[in-house]
C-alpha cells in the first residue's frame, strides 16, 4: 500500500543521500506524486515522521503513475551539510 511504498521510497532516497555523504536532514524540497487522492494522508504521515524535522518545501500532485501498482513517487532535492539534526 501507500504507507509501505512511501517507507521504501524514503529508504532508497536515504541510501542514495548517504552514498553522497548526505542524509535525510539535508532535504530541502520534496515532490510527491500519488495516483489516488485517498492515499495522500498516509503518504504525508510517513513523510512527516521521516523528514518532517527538516521542514522541506513540499508539493503533492495527484496524477497517474507510469508503473502499474505504484501508489507513490517521491523526488527530493538536498543540499549537503545544510540540514538540521533530528536532535534539535
Amino acid at each position: 500500500g501507500a504507507t509501505a511504498q512511501t517507507h521504501i521510497a524514503l529508504d532508497t532516497i536515504e541510501s542514495a543521500l548517504n552514498r553522497a555523504s548526505s542524509g535525510l536532514q539535508d532535504i530541502v524540497r520534496v515532490r510527491v506524486y500519488a495516483p489516488d487522492p485517498n492515499d495522500v494522508t498516509a503518504i504525508s504521515t510517513v513523510l512527516k515522521k521521516r523528514v518532517g524535522f527538516t521542514k522541506p518545501a513540499n508539493t503533492t500532485v495527484c496524477a497517474p503513475l507510469a508503473v502499474p501498482g505504484a501508489h507513490v513517487e517521491i523526488e527530493v532535492e538536498a543540499i549537503r551539510d545544510s540540514g538540521t539534526s533530528r536532535e534539535v
